[in-house]
């Protein structure tokens, strides 16, 4: 009996060796692939934050570049106003001298028949 379980036991220890093994084997393989996912990871990782780093930059970029056209559009539109406000100016006075010329015209125009009539 002690032989049979002797040997039972040897076979157990050769199953247990087998399997020990076999989870080195797997555990080592799991080891390639978790560093495979971490290289992987890290390049992504390091990929998106080169491009977090591009795009906050390109924003900063356009941000300032808007922020000089909306300082540009503002002056222009002061410029724009006074230039509006020149021209109602002039507009006006024109229009106030036209009317006079035309007055002025009509009372020459009137003069001239009077004294044409008074011969």
């Amino acid at each position: 009996e002690r032989s049979t379980a002797l040997k039972v036991a040897e076979l157990d220890l050769a199953h247990a060796q087998g399997h020990v093994q076999q989870f080195q084997e797997i555990s080592q393989a799991n080891e390639v692939v978790l560093a495979g996912f971490n290289a992987t990871y890290d390049d992504y990782k390091s990929s998106t934050e080169s491009q977090l780093v591009k795009h906050e930059s390109d924003y900063n970029a356009l941000s300032e570049n808007l922020h000089v056209v909306q300082q540009e559009l503002t002056a222009s539109r002061e410029v724009m106003a006074e230039t509006k406000r020149t021209f109602d100016k002039e507009w006006e006075s024109w229009a106030n001298d036209k009317r006079t010329l035309e007055d002025t015209l009509i009372e020459l125009t009137m003069s001239e028949k009077h004294i044409a009539e008074d011969r």
